[in-house]
């Protein structure tokens, strides 16, 4: 393992963000800013150095977990809303390709 370090490329509204690996690619899922809104998901190939990103619900979001779903597919729960981040628990799938934008 490597080095520790801040990424700030990873904003973060101090609420439970979800990483796993998977294929030799890092996945991560967080409210991507300083509120609890815009519910992100990344991925990197390069151990964290960079990341491509897609926006999952733009509006208020909070808490989120990741988890592959077959080998081409993985799944985000995560809390969200259009006033606040708590009004319902979504399940999204998608594909890897998708995500890596491939």
């Amino acid at each position: 393992m490597g080095e520790t370090r801040w990424d700030e490329a990873l904003v973060e509204p101090v609420c439970e963000a979800s990483l796993i690996a998977a294929g030799g690619v890092l996945y991560f899922s967080n409210p991507a800013s300083t509120k609890r809104e815009r519910m992100t998901v990344r991925a990197s190939r390069d151990e964290g150095a960079t990341w491509v990103e897609r926006v999952l619900h733009a509006g208020p979001a909070a808490y989120s977990s990741l988890a592959t779903v077959g080998k081409r597919d993985l799944g985000c729960l995560y809390e969200c809303g259009e006033q606040g981040p708590y009004e319902r628990i979504v399940f999204a799938r998608f594909a890897r390709k998708w995500l890596r934008g491939e």
